[in-house]
């Protein structure tokens, strides 16, 4: 199963291929989906993903449609060999491997970044 990103406006994903999805994405497209179980679904009607979301997807994916989605994983490696050009991403920052927004640990103490540190 490939995980991919919406990175045009809208992707519309055909029946007959099975979608990873989180049940918050599922809810709404229920009405065109099988719930194959653990998460995964099969598409019995098109259904559409906008801008930004994620999903995993098991089937056949046209040069159309990849304009329109990013490679997870391809995201991820060039990231992380970006982040090890730069030497970014160092010891104690949990940066996202897709964004490079540092989630934890990455703000300097005394920048002000921090309001319980600031003056």
């Amino acid at each position: 199963m490939k995980r991919y990103r919406v990175i045009g406006r809208v992707v519309t994903v055909n029946p007959g291929g099975v979608l990873q999805l989180k049940k918050e994405q599922a809810a709404p497209r229920a009405h065109a989906l099988s719930d194959l179980k653990k998460g995964l679904y099969m598409v019995n009607q098109p259904v559409q993903f906008k801008n930004g979301e994620e999903f995993g997807y098991d089937g056949a994916v046209s040069k159309s449609l990849m304009v329109d989605l990013a490679d997870l994983k391809k995201l991820e490696e060039e990231e992380k060999k970006k982040r090890a050009e730069t030497g970014e991403g160092g010891e104690g920052e949990d940066a996202d491997p897709v964004t490079g927004e540092v989630t934890e640990g990455g703000s300097d103490p005394g920048s002000g970044d921090d309001p319980e540190t600031a003056a």
